[in-house]
């Protein structure tokens, strides 16, 4: 009788397959006490199908599923924070002859110097001017729980935003220290929002009705050419 009620495509589209599993025991017990108590088996089968349509129900399934996770608030000041990192403020002040010795690869790498910096360098396999900064002590601050991209004008942190979010609120909050341009992405109907403080740059994205921030950027403030790219950021749509 419960294999009947457990296999047929009705239970088939209500129940997962551990929800079958874990009510197959209850299904056997309660078939057994039907029949000891003399109750027919037509009536019994309907008690029982009632019983797994219950156990079927969103309201019963919902209590055994895990919840989601929500994404991690971040908040502006832990965004700001980062332009003075010492981690950040080192790469920025290294010229190509120093940068080398933070490299791995390379017979200038310097173990020591590089410990005691707290960072090695590692360079990408799709742009040869783009360096991935590996943290030797990261932590949960914003600026240590990532891999920053080096490329000598600037660290870029990329936000996944099912992960951490920045509620967009806390800059409007303070909307005259801040310069915005939004626009849509060069073939592309997605609408994003750039934001620009000094040497920092933001760049949001609308999505699922709220804007979800998904790069920040921290210019390199001892050259001219960053403060002309993060200019020409602010004024493009393809990134």
């Amino acid at each position: 009788m419960c294999s009947l009620l457990l296999t047929g495509a009705q239970f088939k589209a209500l129940l997962s397959v551990q929800a079958i599993a874990r009510n197959s025991a209850l299904c056997r017990s309660l078939a057994t006490s039907v029949t000891m108590f003399g109750v027919s088996e037509k009536a019994g089968k309907t008690r029982i199908a009632v019983l797994l349509i219950i156990l079927a129900s969103p309201l019963f399934t919902s209590q055994n599923r895990k919840p989601e996770t929500l994404p991690k608030h971040i908040s502006l000041a832990d965004v700001l924070s980062c332009e003075d990192d010492p981690i950040l403020q080192t790469l920025f002040a290294l010229g190509d002859k120093d940068k080398n010795k933070f490299v791995r690869s390379t017979p200038a790498y310097d173990a020591e110097l590089a410990k005691s910096s707290g960072f090695w360098l590692q360079q990408s396999t799709t742009n040869e001017f783009d360096w991935f900064v590996i943290l030797r002590n990261p932590d949960s601050s914003f600026c240590h729980s990532h891999v920053p991209v080096f490329a000598e004008l600037y660290v870029e942190i990329a936000v996944d935003p099912s992960e951490e979010t920045l509620d967009a609120n806390e800059i409007f909050q303070h909307a005259d220290q801040f310069i915005f341009k939004s626009g849509t992405y060069i073939n592309s109907t997605e609408v994003y929002l750039n934001v620009n403080k000094a040497d920092v740059f933001m760049q949001f994205v609308f999505r699922n009705g709220m804007l979800r921030l998904i790069r920040v950027d921290y210019m390199n403030s001892f050259s001219d050419a960053a403060k002309l790219l993060v200019k020409h950021w602010m004024d493009q749509n393809d990134r």
